[in-house]
């Protein structure tokens, strides 16, 4: 499930922008998702599906002001995007680090929450994969045939 993963990654998290940035007229962009690394599957365990993964991912971002060509780079690290942090509800942990420490706190409290929702988002199309048919459980998921004597 990882291409899975790092497609639906770029395309939710790719077009966050804001155009006001921590109380200025600068912008914040995303310049890129990077690839997704870690685990994802989906098992299924007695007829229901469970859905495992942990991940790890970096999002290079930019600030700039609109009529400037000056730009200040960074990079978001999801340290651990995880089925259990999923449930739990708890925030994805991640490192930020900016070449403008002036940034940091602007990015932290205005672009993460943002790219956490995305993540959140994805997290519901993931577990609708494998959903049963409307007649019951998937064929490989019965239980086997009784023989009769």
């Amino acid at each position: 499930m990882l291409p899975w993963w790092q497609e639906k990654l770029v395309a939710a998290i790719k077009d966050i922008s804001l155009e006001s940035f921590a109380g200025t007229s600068r912008m914040l962009g995303v310049e890129q998702v990077g690839k997704a690394t870690g685990e994802a599957a989906i098992v299924h365990i007695r007829g229901t599906p469970r859905f495992f993964f942990d991940l790890h991912f970096e999002v290079e971002i930019y600030t700039k002001y609109p009529r400037s060509s000056r730009s200040c780079k960074g990079v978001v690290k999801v340290t651990e995007f995880s089925n259990d942090l999923a449930a739990s509800g708890d925030a994805f942990p991640v490192e930020v680090t900016m070449e403008s420490e002036g940034d940091k706190p602007g990015v932290v409290k205005e672009f993460v929450p943002k790219m956490q929702d995305a993540m959140r988002k994805i997290v519901g199309e993931y577990e609708s994969q494998a959903e049963a048919p409307a007649g019951g459980p998937f064929p490989g998921q019965l239980p086997p045939a009784q023989t009769s004597k």
